[in-house]
Order: C-alpha cells, then sequence, then structure tokens
C-alpha cells in the first residue's frame, strides 16, 4: 500500500510542481500621471485585460486610482502572463503596447513613454510598478467617440 501511494506520488508530483511554479499571485502597482504636467490622476478609471495564455480569454479587471494616482492590485497569474491597459476617458500619451509583460513589470518595472510633453517628466520606475502617462481628448476627439 505504501508503495502504491508513493509512487502516485512521485507521478504526480512534477505536474504539481509545474502547476504551483506557473501560477503564482503577485502585487503590481499602476501609476496614471498627466502626461502635461506629469501630476497624478486619482479617481481615474482604467480596464485591464489579463491574458494567462492563447487558450483561455483575457480576464477583465476594472479598477480606479486612489487620491495619489496609484492603484495597487493582487493578480493570480501564470509566469508567462500580459497586461493590456485601457483608459477610460482619457487617452494615452504614446501608443499603447499590444501587452505589457508582467514578469517585467515585476522584475524591473515599466515607465511607458510620454509624447503629450517634449520635456521629459521624472518617473520613478519601480520593480512591481507599471506607469502610464494620459491626457484628455481633445474636444474634435470627444466628438469622435
Amino acid at each position: 500500500m505504501r508503495t502504491r501511494l508513493l509512487s502516485l506520488l512521485l507521478l504526480c508530483a512534477p505536474a504539481l510542481l509545474s502547476a504551483t511554479l506557473h501560477a503564482q499571485t503577485v502585487k503590481i502597482t499602476v501609476q496614471l500621471r498627466d502626461g502635461n504636467t506629469g501630476q497624478p490622476l486619482p479617481h481615474q478609471r482604467l480596464l485591464l485585460l489579463l491574458s494567462q495564455d492563447a487558450s483561455a480569454p483575457p480576464e477583465q479587471v476594472s479598477l480606479t486610482t486612489q487620491e495619489d494616482g496609484d492603484r495597487q492590485i493582487e493578480l493570480h497569474v501564470s509566469a508567462t502572463a500580459g497586461l493590456q491597459v485601457s483608459p477610460v476617458g482619457m487617452d494615452a500619451c504614446a501608443p499603447l503596447l499590444s501587452s505589457y509583460r508582467l514578469s517585467e513589470i515585476l522584475q524591473t518595472g515599466i515607465t511607458a513613454p510620454n509624447t503629450c510633453n517634449p520635456t521629459p517628466l521624472w518617473t520613478v520606475t519601480r520593480p512591481g510598478s507599471l506607469t502610464l502617462y494620459l491626457r484628455k481628448p481633445s474636444s474634435t476627439e470627444k466628438k469622435l467617440w
């Protein structure tokens, strides 16, 4: 009986270990900044699409930044997960990447380029943070919505 149990455990161990290594709970901070001034964007809504892998549909996460323009979120993700970002009622100051790699956000942090202001705005990029610059759409752009 013990031999069978040990054999079964040894057969299942690689699958259990693989699942444990590939899925983890991580915390990231999303920082939203005004592309013209660099000031935080408090109470700004944002939609995140979290893609675990190509075989599953992306998970949608809605969040609102706090008073400091930041929002920390906890995600249960695989090591290869990607994140798509869509600001609500604002435009990005640079083309949004099709997907930000969570592994890169966790290791080095990502600050998206800011094309709204020719003078570089100083933002610290920290591991675990994703910083995006946004702007309000012009009146012409609003009419197109």
